[in-house]
């Protein structure tokens, strides 16, 4: 799980990132980034009520991307902001393994771009 301080807390926060950052869109999520001054990835999950009914689904799909940032990325993205929007209900059957591909390859395109906005 991503530690409290890697989190985006606050709705001035996220909406600031939504409407001034950019996005990279994905096969079954959309990242939102921005630059930040607090010199360290600060993310949020977002997994509406579309994709599945069930709270615990919707928290185990939050949980695997969360974990699947702090082992792969943590330390890589340094003064960023990411929004992880999931659109996609398949995504519920997606394995760790397939989502980490997913999201390293849209994280790749992340670091490549520029942070002018």
């Amino acid at each position: 799980m991503l530690a409290q301080k890697n989190r985006i807390h606050g709705r001035k926060k996220f909406l600031i990132t939504l409407k001034k950052g950019r996005v990279v869109r994905g096969q079954y999520f959309n990242i939102n980034y921005s630059k930040n001054n607090y010199g360290q990835l600060k993310a949020a999950v977002v997994v509406g009520k579309k994709i599945a009914k069930s709270a615990v689904v919707r928290n185990r799909i939050r949980r695997k991307i969360y974990e699947i940032l702090r082992k792969n990325f943590l330390t890589k993205l340094d003064s960023v902001n990411l929004i992880i929007i999931v659109f996609n209900p398949d995504i519920i059957n997606l394995k760790s393994a397939e989502l980490e591909k997913l999201i390293e390859k849209l994280i790749f395109k992340i670091k490549d771009g520029d942070f002018s906005s």
